[in-house]
């Protein structure tokens, strides 16, 4: 598995397989499934990836606090994530 973000796209490209993808669908807003002619997925593109991520790892913050600081970029200022680092503790 390769992951790349592209930023000037806010883009999280996942690549599962080397195999090239035949054609996407749209799993709702923020999210691209590839599959192969075969219907083997090979790629997701996660689209607006810097508030997406942020959302898909909520729950997991909410149970159990991540080792390292996140921050996000709003405004041209970077915040720390709520509940991610220092225990928790944020303005945000």
């Amino acid at each position: 598995m390769r992951i790349k973000y592209y930023p000037d796209a806010d883009a999280l490209d996942i690549r599962i397989s080397d195999e090239k993808p035949d054609y996407g669908k749209e799993a709702g807003e923020e999210m691209v499934l590839h599959y192969t002619r075969e219907g083997k997925l090979v790629k997701i593109v996660i689209l607006d990836a810097s508030k997406t991520i942020i959302d898909f790892l909520e729950p997991i913050s909410s149970q159990k606090p991540l080792a390292k600081k996140m921050y996000f970029k709003h405004k041209n200022k970077f915040n720390l994530v709520k509940g991610y680092g220092d225990k928790g503790n944020s303005d945000i």
